[in-house]
């Protein structure tokens, strides 16, 4: 829920620039099969790989790394631990990210990511799959002839209702 002071004072966007910070998010990323909590990790750790990559947090070989905790982590997902062991499994499993942990030291995160420029090929995207449909499917040659209504499917108890005595009181 949006706190009250948040609330207060929002208004509608008119164009420029946008107040606050935001988290950017790939747009094909939720083209990549990933659970939404993963897809919400995703670009959490891509904020981060930027900053650290701002304040030049590279190892022997140049590659940026970030440190982020589990409590952090979860916090900042609004997951439990347990959920944020399973989402960092899951990018993992996918190849957008590595861990390599150090001698003593916070486990470094390497998130994977396409270069500035490079886009997906449309073969390397999945498909996203159709919605289930909202209304049940019309009746197939098997229910030809059969009665379909409410009344039918309840049976002896249909919407028979008894009359009870109306008493007034005054």
């Amino acid at each position: 829920m949006i706190p009250d002071t948040v609330r207060s004072r929002l208004r509608p966007y008119r164009g420029g620039r946008l107040q606050g910070r935001y988290v950017a998010l790939p747009r094909n990323a939720l083209t990549w099969g990933l659970s939404p909590c993963a897809v919400l990790a995703y670009a959490l750790l891509l904020d981060r790989t930027e900053l650290s990559a701002r304040n030049g947090w590279a190892d022997e070989a140049g590659e940026t790394f970030v440190h982020y905790s589990m409590p952090a982590l979860s916090r900042d997902l609004g997951a439990c631990e347990t959920t944020v062991r399973r989402v960092l499994a899951e990018l993992e499993e996918n190849g957008l990210l590595r861990r390599k942990g150090t001698n003593g030291k916070p486990v470094r995160l390497y998130l994977l990511a396409l270069p500035a420029g490079e886009e997906k090929k449309e073969a390397d995207l999945l498909p996203i799959p159709p919605l289930p449909p909202v209304y049940p499917p019309l009746p197939s040659e098997g229910t030809a002839g059969r009665d379909l209504s409410p009344e039918a499917a309840l049976g002896p108890m249909s919407l028979r209702r008894e009359r009870l005595p109306l008493t007034l009181r005054r």
